[in-house]
């Protein structure tokens, strides 16, 4: 689970990519009252596959800030 907090209003958005820089999945959420946002992913693509085992980056759009983390999946 990847959790944001202190989000002001609007729209959450994380975008999962690979190591390639492909956009993998794309979920998208509302923020909560209290400013806080949770994104949960399956490892799985925008297709419904599982992903691969390897690295991934996560990348956390809000109307205030963009941030990215460096994922690692292992099966």
């Amino acid at each position: 689970m990847i959790t944001l907090n202190h989000v002001k209003g609007g729209e959450a958005c994380l975008e999962i990519y690979d190591i390639t820089g492909r956009l993998v999945k794309k979920l998208q959420q509302g923020v909560e009252t209290n400013g806080r946002v949770n994104f949960v992913w399956d490892a799985t693509d925008n297709s419904g596959n599982k992903v691969s085992s390897g690295v991934y980056f996560a990348k956390a759009l809000t109307p205030q800030d963009v941030k990215t983390v460096k994922l690692l999946y292992l099966k």
